[in-house]
């Protein structure tokens, strides 16, 4: 059985301790974003590219009902992209209800809000793509060094 000391003179127990976990969590993941490779570790349809040297990306929005491409984002080296989907904001407009917010954020950046957004199809009606570019490929202002046998 579970049990959960409070402050003050109550033990809750079973339940009750279940409930006052599970608002704690609910409380840490709604007061800010948090972004790390391998997603939140939770369901809320956030997504976290990092782009390397070794491992150039780029991300496309596809509108699967359609096969068009809605939005397209080529992720510097050193950079990161986070996306983010939200459900239903715009319930009387059929073809694109849910709502993309997404953002470029240094390599260590690890929370914060998204400045961009879009309407998009459901999450039945979208898919992203990722593609991965030529490698290697230098960060933007970086230079190959010089080749010391010439």
């Amino acid at each position: 059985m579970m049990s959960l000391k409070m402050s003050g003179a109550r033990t809750l127990t079973g339940i009750g301790a279940v409930i006052v976990a599970a608002l704690g969590v609910m409380s840490l993941v709604s007061t800010g974003c948090s972004y790390s490779a391998g997603g939140s570790g939770y369901s809320d349809d956030t997504f976290l590219y990092p782009s390397t040297a070794q491992v150039p990306k780029s991300v496309t929005l596809v509108d699967t009902r359609t096969g068009q491409a809605l939005w397209s984002y080529e992720i510097p080296v050193g950079r990161r992209l986070v996306v983010s989907f939200n459900r239903n904001v715009e319930p009387q407009n059929a073809l694109t209800p849910d709502r993309m917010n997404w953002d470029e954020l240094d390599s260590s950046t690890s929370s914060g809000s998204l400045e961009n957004s879009m309407l998009v199809p459901d999450r039945n009606g979208r898919r992203l793509d990722v593609r991965v570019r030529l490698a290697p490929e230098l960060p933007a202002g970086a230079s190959a060094a010089p080749n010391p046998s010439k």
